[in-house]
């Protein structure tokens, strides 16, 4: 997990990769979410914004990573 991009991202089996960008604000989003993401996206896709200025760093992360799928949560 990282605040503005992982070092490594493996690609999934069928050859796509998914990166999942989580409000780490958002009430929702305990330490314990950011544990199990991080932990399910096997600590390389995983991206926890916390300030609107950590957007321009994970959203050239995202592009320059050549992610096929971006999933967000926390709102």
């Amino acid at each position: 997990m990282t605040q503005a991009g992982p070092t490594a991202s493996a690609p999934r089996p069928d050859g796509s990769r998914i990166a999942v960008v989580v409000n780490g604000n958002a009430k929702s989003v305990s330490h314990e979410v950011i544990a199990t993401l991080d932990e399910i996206l096997e600590g390389g896709d995983l991206y926890v914004s916390r300030r609107v200025e950590d957007s321009e760093a994970i959203a050239a992360s995202l592009l320059d990573r050549g992610y096929d799928t971006i999933l967000t949560g926390g709102g």
